[in-house]
């Protein structure tokens, strides 16, 4: 079902390379929350106690059941950055651990942030309050699965992408190599 004003974007980037994981569009709910984090739980290896899975997110209450339904929490450190607005100003950012424990100095969401800003600059469906594209569904997702195959495989800094730097490809990519490829 594709419907107009359904389109928040959740994504998923590892902040170690800045590779797009996984991203899911719909209304701000349960059941989007839930589809975000099955993809998540699909393309990321299992976490285990010694190797937890590290989540940040904003202050979305979905987010703790979505992670309790898809992960064992014991090898889950989730941490929360909470908004604080007056008057839809932000004047402060609320540091908390939900489950597990992230030093308070690595609970940030300024890569993700950042992200955004870049989507936003290159997407003009991102800007807000455009009327230059449709905002259904599907148009978002469609734009974001470019952009995802463009920040992971083509987009190098220092020479290097966020898919070289994890392994999965050993060079830069082209446009035609991604139109060309095969699976």
């Amino acid at each position: 079902l594709s419907c107009y004003g359904d389109a928040y974007s959740y994504i998923a980037l590892r902040r170690k390379s800045g590779l797009h994981i996984a991203h899911a569009v719909g209304k701000w709910n349960e059941e989007t929350c839930k589809e975000f984090y099955g993809l998540i739980k699909n393309r990321v290896r299992k976490p285990t106690r010694k190797h937890k899975l590290k989540i940040i997110s904003d202050g979305n209450k979905q987010n703790i059941e979505a992670i309790k339904n898809n992960f064992d929490e014991n090898c889950v450190d989730y941490a929360q950055v909470i908004k604080v607005r007056e008057n839809q100003i932000v004047v402060a950012l609320e540091k908390r651990n939900v489950f597990g424990l992230t030093n308070e100095e690595k609970i940030t969401m300024h890569q993700i942030d950042s992200y955004c800003g870049t989507l936003r600059e290159r997407i003009p469906i991102y800007v807000r309050e455009t009327k230059a594209f449709s905002k259904k569904r599907k148009n978002v997702e469609n734009r974001l699965d470019i952009f995802q195959m463009y920040r992971n495989f083509i987009w190098a800094k220092k020479g290097k992408t966020p898919a070289m730097i994890e392994g999965i490809t050993k060079r830069v990519w082209t446009w035609k190599d991604i139109i060309l490829w095969r699976v």
